[in-house]
């Protein structure tokens, strides 16, 4: 089964590209868990093509196709940006606190730990990105478009998120936690909702545990976290320098 989708280098497009693997999601059948994680490998890799790849004002066409042979799902994304190998680029540190790291690199960090195998190659003037992952059952994805709220009570400020941060609204959540930021701050991260995160908003998170414990002399906590956005978390280094209570379900 092969499948191909052409998008500009707009960050707009990230919706088709989500679209497009939540139809081959559910032509070929795969689990909830790894339906977010590979909308995650994709908003990652293609974000870096939007952002990076061409010059300020250029207008270019990015090729994703994907090929499922019954076992084994192939993701090739090609542009002809500048040249660019993901794959050398240096690990996380993830048992550094995430407060002393510089911003970047997870989101690579995080394609190269979810999928199987991740190759590069610069040919006739395009970078080509083949992908891997080995797909093992069924299940559909569902939608929310749930929105942050912050409440506060019993001395303490609580902020829902919604299902989602992702590349199109990590920008608006950090601009709705920041009335939350205050000298002394209690601040619970109510993950009850989170089914979706990805790195600009563990870049956020990042920054979050930042200015409320450097700068504001405050406590901040992660709760009702679900297995799979503690994975993540986990995966990048989090659970080691942040309080992190996971959902019972």
């Amino acid at each position: 089964m092969e499948r191909e989708i052409i998008i500009k280098n707009d960050s707009q497009e990230l919706i088709r590209v989500a679209a497009f693997i939540e139809e081959i999601g559910e032509e070929i059948g795969i689990d909830m868990d790894l339906q977010m994680n590979l909308q995650l490998v994709l908003e990652e890799i293609v974000s870096n093509v939007i952002f990076y790849a061409y010059p300020e004002g250029t207008t270019a066409d990015i090729s994703l196709s994907t090929d499922f042979d019954g076992k084994v799902l192939t993701l090739i994304l090609s542009d002809e940006g500048r040249a660019f190998d993901p794959t050398k680029k240096k690990d996380v540190d993830i048992i550094a606190n995430p407060m002393d790291r510089e911003q970047g690199g997870l989101g690579i960090f995080i394609v190269k730990n979810i999928m199987d195998t991740v190759d590069y190659q610069r040919t006739k003037g395009k970078n080509i990105l083949t992908m891997t992952k080995i797909i093992p059952s069924t299940i559909k994805i569902q939608k929310n478009n749930s929105m942050t709220k912050i409440i506060k009570e019993n001395g303490k400020t609580i902020i829902q998120t919604g299902e989602r941060i992702d590349t199109l609204n990590a920008t608006q959540f950090e601009r709705d936690i920041e009335p939350a930021l205050e000298p002394g701050v209690d601040l619970e991260i109510d993950c009850s909702q989170l089914v979706y995160v990805a790195s600009s908003g563990l870049r956020i998170i990042q920054a979050t545990m930042r200015t409320v414990i450097r700068e504001l002399g405050g406590k901040i906590k992660m709760t009702h976290v679900s297995e799979s956005i503690y994975k993540i978390l986990y995966m990048t280094g989090f659970t080691r320098h942040l309080t992190i209570e996971r959902s019972e379900k």
